[in-house]
């Protein structure tokens, strides 16, 4: 339980210190980020390394700051990257990636894989088949139409992830340890 939690408090400060680093002065660093060690626990599943980091964000560099979030992120399979090799570090975050990332959180928590979310067909914008995923599973409604594009704020991420996994998730916030 434990580790589930600390997964869902990662990606949730992944998505905001990278909305953060927008407005960061720091320099990039220039090597790659290293790759996770795979964390093995019978609280993590179903959770499990879906894949292995080798240095696919270009713009991700070992030393950033933010690099062990991105890889246990892509690691996991909750996060793809922007493409081209870019992880886009230093721009916001959109509600569509939110959404997304929402999404990849439930199936995989529900189902074990995010597969179960089909890729969207090219009429289809790219984040169209998660949110109908959301909608389908009765956690979103249609207050976010026509502005997926627009970054997400930091309430709207909260609320995005809070809504994203069941409520036993959060029971280590609200039980006090046994004696």
């Amino acid at each position: 339980m434990k580790f589930r939690f600390a997964l869902l408090v990662a990606a949730l400060a992944l998505a905001l210190s990278i909305s953060a680093f927008a407005y960061s002065d720091e320099p990039a660093q220039d090597a790659a980020a290293p790759a996770q060690e795979e964390t093995t626990s019978e609280d993590s599943a179903p959770f499990v390394l879906l894949r292995v980091y080798k240095g696919q964000f270009a713009d991700v560099k070992d030393g950033d700051w933010f690099a062990p979030s991105v890889v246990s992120a892509y690691e996991y399979g909750l996060l793809s990257g922007r493409g081209n090799g870019a992880f886009a570090p230093g721009d916001n975050v959109t509600l569509a990636e939110m959404l997304t990332i929402a999404a990849r959180l439930r199936a995989i928590y529900t189902t074990g894989d995010e597969e179960v979310i089909p890729a969207a067909p090219l009429e289809e914008s790219w984040y169209q088949p998660y949110v109908d995923y959301l909608k389908a599973e009765n956690l979103l409604d249609n207050r976010f139409e026509g502005a997926y594009h627009l970054p997400a704020s930091r309430a709207q991420m909260a609320g995005i992830f809070a809504f994203a996994l069941p409520s036993e998730w959060y029971c280590l916030l609200y039980t006090s340890p046994s004696p």
